[in-house]
């Protein structure tokens, strides 16, 4: 059985630039144990059900005036995801289609993903600071059917 590394990049050893960090990364083990037929939809999905009040996205960055670090919960975030995996199946988007995901790091980005892969689709994700004109180059190359933009 190979290792993901040997299926990736046989010859990483042979490559003087490649560190130990970048060694252990590419071998290892698989672990067929570890390995699930799941998409992430599907597990936030079930998580959801599970533990709708828990909290989902927790932002370190900032406090209430209690000193409690502000959440969204599961149950929360499923039904923004949610709504958003209806908004693009009521364009046609579904499985096999590309949406690309122009958005800065934060809990818009992670709802957005979730409802991404409920519709079935999956998504091309472009650093928030990216030049307009890259990012369209990328959405035509990959065929995507829609962009999803912060507010």
């Amino acid at each position: 059985m190979s290792s993901l590394g040997e299926m990736i990049r046989p010859d990483a050893d042979r490559h003087p630039g490649a560190t130990a960090s970048d060694r252990a990364v590419l071998h290892g083990p698989v672990r067929p144990d570890l390995i699930r037929d799941e998409v992430l939809g599907e597990i936030f999905a079930e998580t959801a059900r599970a533990r709708p009040d828990h909290p989902a996205l927790i932002d370190g960055a900032a406090t209430d005036a209690a000193g409690r670090h502000p959440h969204v919960t599961y149950a929360e975030v499923f039904a923004c995801a949610g709504r958003i995996a209806a908004a693009l199946a009521r364009r046609g988007i579904g499985p096999g289609d590309v949406v690309g995901l122009w958005m800065a790091r934060g809990p818009d980005l992670l709802t957005a993903q979730v409802g991404i892969t409920l519709s079935g689709a999956a998504w091309l994700p472009f650093d928030a600071e990216a030049p307009a004109d890259r990012v369209a180059v990328c959405l035509e190359d990959a065929a995507a059917k829609a962009l999803l933009v912060s507010a």
